[in-house]
C-alpha cells in the first residue's frame, strides 16, 4: 500500500507498507533514522535524505536495525563482500 504520511516516529515518512501495516519504504534525515522501534518491516528501506545513502532494516518488526547497503563492486544486501562472498571492499571477483 502506498502511504506517503509521515508515522509516529518524528520525521520519518511512511511511503509504502506491507498488508499488516509495516513500513517498507522510508525516507529519513540522518537524525530520524529509526533505531529500535516497531513497525518496520525487515528489509524495509530507508533513504536518508541527508546522505542520500540506502539503508535497509536487518533487525525485526519488533525492533528495527537500518544498517547501510554496499558501497561497491557486486555487494550483498546489507555488506561489502565482494562477488565470491570472500570479505572485501574492492567488489573484484574472484
Amino acid at each position: 500500500m502506498i502511504v506517503g504520511q509521515t508515522n509516529s516516529d518524528s520525521g520519518v515518512s511512511v511511503l509504502i507498507e506491507d498488508s499488516s501495516g509495516n513500513a517498507l519504504l522510508i525516507q529519513a534525515a540522518t537524525a530520524s533514522v529509526p533505531s529500535a522501534k516497531k513497525g518496520y518491516a525487515k528489509g524495509c528501506m530507508c533513504i536518508n535524505t541527508t546522505t542520500g545513502a540506502l539503508t535497509i532494516n536487518t533487525g525485526s518488526t519488533t525492533s528495527c536495525t537500518f544498517a547501510t547497503t554496499g558501497t561497491s563492486g557486486y555487494s550483498g544486501a546489507t555488506g561489502t563482500s565482494g562477488y565470491s562472498g570472500v570479505s572485501g571492499t574492492s567488489g573484484a571477483h574472484a
